[in-house]
């Protein structure tokens, strides 16, 4: 969808999947960390570290097919050797902010961004489970032969800034 959109000039986007695409240029602006996360009073807030083969023991609330974070989550459980038709999934739903408040009022679990669940960890309403999961990169995707506007770079500018402070800090 950020391919289409970028390659008809209708807008320049973010994107979190991989765009080939010779037309297309692509700057890293972030990454972020996929993590588990399930709600308080789930079994799995209490246990140590989540091993692989578990992954299918409980519901789970996901993003709709296609997202970004979804494809993300589900090409790590396929390295892992896990399927993810094998998941349990009671809801699919179109907001990260959906999911996490699912997953608060204890309707399973999911795995969303740690910028996402930051704010419920931090109060106490969801509970990260020990698993490891790839960081994502997010990039902004444009057309190389259109022309951005004087708002377009600014915009640029303003999100790549913290990433490039960020990058060559390490």
């Amino acid at each position: 969808m950020t391919a289409c959109a970028a390659n008809s000039g209708r807008s320049w986007r973010g994107s979190l999947g991989t765009i080939e695409d010779p037309m297309l240029t692509k700057e890293q602006v972030a990454r972020d960390q996929l993590v588990i996360v399930v709600g308080t009073e789930h079994a799995w807030s209490a246990i140590d570290r989540l091993e692989p083969d578990r992954l299918i023991e409980t519901d789970w609330v996901l993003r709709e097919p296609g997202s970004g974070t979804r494809s993300t989550f589900e090409a790590a459980l396929q390295d892992l050797g896990v399927s993810s038709g094998a998941l349990r999934l009671v809801l699919e739903l179109p907001s990260n902010e959906a999911v996490r408040a699912a997953v608060e009022a204890g309707l399973g679990a999911t795995a969303i961004s740690a910028s996402v669940a930051a704010p419920s960890l931090e109060a106490g309403l969801l509970h990260r489970v020990r698993f490891d999961l790839p960081e994502r990169d997010f990039q902004v995707v444009w057309h190389e032969a259109r022309c951005r506007s004087k708002a377009a770079d600014a915009l640029l500018s303003m999100v790549t800034a913290p990433f490039a402070r960020s990058s060559h800090a390490t």
